[in-house]
């Protein structure tokens, strides 16, 4: 049939669809603001090119690419999304916008796991921070049972009666799923209602908190504010002189690199020539996220995309160097 005159005719109409279904999706995702975005950094495959995701949206994904990737609009592939617990999600795509950095490309599933994607990245648990008796948890978007595995990892193994602060700070709702969650935290914490403080929630979801405000459920919510750090999303910024002449940019990174620090690490670099030296100095940080991720790539787009030293990122504790292997960083930046 392809072979035919009817069938190339079918086989342009649809190449014609497929390219207009991807202009279609790229207008869109223009008209949308910032926010519906969602900063990744995950290790992404397009055809024979890899890359890793800027930035993905319920349909879209920008890929940056650390070496040039032959790829023109309307053309089609398989996107390959590398998950950080080690599964793959893959899917049928199509280019809708070629950059100097790298592609847009939209899926052309009818159930992408794009959507789900961009969820997980926006909704559930920012990081866990264990240290003596007491853990600190930091959650993002909505509390629901979509998190739930996430969750588990808040108490699982640890012992009874232990202290509890639970930062909502960045918890836009609260379904009636995530108050399970909350009480099954207290059952198994056993302990009194000290024990779990969950603070800085907004005025809607202190009204869904309330139900949980009665002497059994061993929960306080507090309605004060509370800063937990004044120092975790912090840079420590100093320009120095190297050996062999010339200066480079030394930043003390975060405790807590994730969405939070967007603004501040944007200032590290906002207003400095490409191709200026870096050392990202990850020695003070506990923890870094999937959006931070995204934004150490838009400081190599600012750049430019010239060899991988001249961005360091030094003195990286195991599960940090871990992270960055994981999404393949090492095409961007050397890594020590």
């Amino acid at each position: 049939m392809e072979d035919t005159p009817d069938g190339r005719r079918l086989q342009t109409d649809r190449r014609a669809r497929e390219r207009a279904l991807a202009e279609e999706r790229r207008r869109d995702a223009d008209r949308r603001s910032h926010k519906s975005r969602a900063f990744c950094g995950l290790l992404v495959h397009f055809n024979q090119c890899v890359g890793n995701a800027l930035e993905v949206s319920d349909d879209s994904v920008f890929i940056v690419f650390g070496s040039p990737c032959a790829a023109e609009v309307g053309q089609k592939g398989r996107l390959q999304i590398h998950l950080l617990d080690g599964q793959v999600a893959e899917e049928e795509a199509i280019v809708s916008r070629v950059t100097e950095v790298g592609i847009a490309v939209v899926s052309l599933e009818e159930e992408s796991v794009l959507p789900s994607l961009e969820h997980s990245i926006r909704n559930g648990i920012k990081w866990i921070d264990h240290r003596g008796s007491q853990t600190v948890v930091h959650f993002k978007g909505d509390l629901t049972a979509d998190c739930l595995n996430d969750f588990s990892k808040i108490f699982v193994g640890k012992e009874p009666g232990r202290k509890y602060v639970l930062d909502f700070t960045n918890v836009s709702t609260i379904a009636h799923s995530g108050l399970a969650m909350l009480l099954q935290l207290a059952s198994y914490n056993k302990g009194n209602k000290e024990d779990i403080r969950i603070i800085n929630s907004n005025k809607e979801v202190l009204k869904t908190l309330s139900m949980l405000d009665v002497p059994e459920i061993a929960i306080t919510v507090s309605r004060q504010r509370e800063v937990l750090s004044g120092t975790a999303h912090q840079f420590k910024v100093t320009a120095e002189e190297k050996p062999e002449g010339g200066s480079r940019v030394v930043v003390q990174m975060a405790e807590m690199f994730d969405y939070n620090c967007r603004h501040e690490f944007l200032q590290v670099y906002q207003g400095r020539p490409k191709h200026t030296d870096y050392v990202l100095d990850f020695k003070e940080t506990l923890f870094v996220g999937k959006a931070a991720l995204g934004t150490m790539l838009l400081l190599k787009q600012h750049n430019g995309a010239d060899d991988t030293k001249r961005i360091k990122l030094v003195n990286c504790s195991p599960s940090v160097k871990r992270m960055f292997e994981m999404v393949d960083f090492g095409r961007f930046f050397e890594i020590t």
